[in-house]
């Protein structure tokens, strides 16, 4: 985990920068109200399945199946 501290910051390139595309804009400041940790690598499949097992968390879509979502749950169709 890395911590990402509180502050702010100006996200986005500026206008006139070489080679900028306009996702990149426009610049805006953007405020960290509290510091927050953040993973410093992806997770697994096999960790976040290890996860659900140990923590019998359930998602969103899981909870409320009238969204229509399916969810894989690593075996083929």
């Amino acid at each position: 985990m890395a911590v990402i501290p509180a502050g702010s910051f100006t996200m986005g390139s500026p206008k006139g920068e070489v080679g900028r595309s306009d996702y990149e804009g426009p610049q805006h400041p953007v405020k960290i109200a509290a510091d927050f940790a953040l993973g410093s690598r992806e997770v697994t499949v096999a960790e976040f399945s290890r996860f659900v097992q140990a923590s019998g968390y359930r998602t969103e879509a899981e909870r409320d199946s009238e969204q229509g979502i399916r969810v894989w749950d690593g075996r083929k169709w």
